[in-house]
């Protein structure tokens, strides 16, 4: 069963400029500095696509939707659709409580993560749910 301790950090950046614009670790410090040097080399991503790769010990899941990249960052043994899905949630809120013209110009972790989107997508992904259904 899927606990607390899952998920560790949500970060959301433009596709275009790979700028890290919103960012939220749950009980945990994540330096956001590798999750930016990770964003710098993705130099293509193209939209709908999901990436899964694991380094030191946590899986880490991107994907690009409406000229945004979500990123989460989970324990290794996160199933991957759970992941995907939970970027979905986290892309499809954002868009739609925050204007594209406010994100397209947010400067670097400018955007309020909490005063963006709702606590139930919050609550989705920090607590392991999978498109609002407990697992």
């Amino acid at each position: 069963m899927m606990n607390k301790k899952n998920v560790f950090y949500v970060g959301v950046a433009r596709n275009l400029d790979k700028t890290l614009i919103a960012k939220y670790s749950h009980n945990c410090k994540v330096d956001s500095s590798p999750v930016k040097d990770m964003l710098g080399k993705m130099q293509t991503v193209r939209e709908g696509e999901y990436y899964h790769f694991s380094h030191t010990g946590r899986a880490w899941h991107v994907k690009a939707a409406n000229g945004l990249l979500c990123v989460l960052s989970t324990a290794e043994k996160y199933p991957e659709r759970f992941g995907s899905e939970c970027l979905d949630e986290v892309n499809r809120q954002i868009n739609a409580v925050v204007d594209a013209s406010k994100w397209a110009k947010a400067k670097d972790g400018q955007m309020n993560w909490r005063a963006t989107l709702k606590p139930s997508t919050i609550k989705l992904v920090y607590c392991g749910a999978r498109c609002g259904r407990k697992i």
